[in-house]
């Protein structure tokens, strides 16, 4: 019994040191693979590697506090960067999967959610420390515990969804992607994780004690190192969104491209000026409807949409499978960083078709 303890002991004072290292290299690796990236694209993806951080190093201090009080204080400040993680983590995915005609239920649920988990943490009565043979640990109310697993599941399913995606993202893209590295990951992560939490879990309640978080801090550590795969280390990891984009054109004053560019040789929308005249077309029926009406800002179509931005003498289209918030923003910003580049007139100068051109083509490269 006395062994069970002290393998118990060290476990807990292990798992969150070792969850800390591979924050730190987790935060690294992403916030590298994404430094070109614009802020709005990597917002949120950076929040929630970076809180994993606090998390693991409160645990830490929490397990070699000094006294009640001070465990406390680094158990909430370590619960609590846990809660806005979760909710990190959750709005990067929501960004890459939710649709504007969608409902916004999610969005007010989770913030909802983490409101009143954060406001539960304050409250010794549902977070609370002990002390066990020398090391503290925690002890959650099980009102609190099924509120987090109810947040921390509705999370779970954003994730899923944008994994989902991303592996038909992947085939698109390389056929060395995301499809077959990251699920494979994946399913070990959940095998392993399975088997280290249920042999915790038996030598832990096996000795008589109350368990806390190290099971779940190996899961969550286990979630770390594939989020470090997948977004940082992963040959698509700098992915836009978990979807399909299938051309970028820039359309001028007649319905002629002035660039135009395909994402892949396999799967085309057809011949691209004849789209681009299709597409200047409708937008100049619209505005015809009301000379104060401005520009379409996206067509939809059967299986894709068109996004579009205005800008001079210039209608900036993406098509892609469908409207997310963090492809209209990578629109936004991408005709930004054509409009404000120096050879910016030497395009608006060409009045043919241009298959390639170098500085946007470096551009996109760049966002992608």
């Amino acid at each position: 019994m006395g062994l069970h303890n002290q393998v118990a002991n060290y476990i807990s004072v292990i798992v969150p040191g070792f969850a800390f290292v591979m924050s730190l290299l987790g935060f690294s690796i992403v916030f590298f693979a994404f430094r070109k990236k614009s802020l709005k694209m990597k917002f949120w993806l950076i929040v929630f590697m970076f809180l994993w951080i606090p998390w693991s190093g409160f645990t830490l201090l929490m397990r070699f506090a000094d006294t009640y009080e001070q465990a406390l204080l680094w158990l909430r400040l370590s619960f609590l960067s846990l809660v806005v993680d979760i909710y990190a983590m959750f709005r990067f995915h929501y960004i890459l999967g939710y649709k504007k005609s969608g409902s916004r239920f999610d969005l007010y649920g989770m913030t909802l959610l983490m409101g009143l988990i954060s406001g539960l943490t304050l409250n010794p009565i549902f977070l609370t420390a002990f002390q066990t043979n020398g090391f503290w640990t925690d002890l959650f109310n099980p009102f609190l515990l099924v509120v987090f697993v109810l947040y921390a599941s509705w999370t779970g399913t954003w994730v899923f969804r944008a994994f989902r995606d991303m592996d038909i993202f992947s085939t698109f893209y390389s056929p060395d992607g995301t499809r077959k590295t990251g699920l494979v990951v994946f399913s070990l992560v959940l095998i392993v994780s399975t088997i280290v939490v249920l042999i915790l879990w038996l030598i832990i309640t096996g000795a008589g004690t109350t368990s806390d978080s190290t099971p779940f801090m190996i899961v969550a550590t286990l979630i770390i190192i594939y989020l470090t795969i997948t977004y940082g280390l992963n040959p698509i990891s700098s992915i836009l969104s978990p979807q399909r984009l299938w051309a970028f054109i820039i359309i001028d004053h007649g319905g002629l491209p002035v660039y135009q560019k395909a994402f892949s040789k396999e799967q085309q929308i057809g011949d691209l000026t004849l789209f681009s005249g299709a597409i200047y077309s409708i937008n100049l029926m619209i505005k015809s409807f009301d000379e104060e009406m401005q520009d379409a800002e996206i067509i939809k179509m059967e299986d894709r949409v068109a996004l579009l931005k205005a800008h001079d003498e210039f209608l900036f289209c993406l098509v892609a499978d469908f409207d997310t918030l963090q492809l209209e923003g990578f629109l936004e910003d991408l005709k930004h960083l054509i409009t404000s580049h120096p050879k910016y007139g030497e395009l608006k100068k060409q009045r043919h078709v241009v298959a390639a051109n170098e500085f946007i083509d470096e551009i996109i490269h760049n966002l992608i």
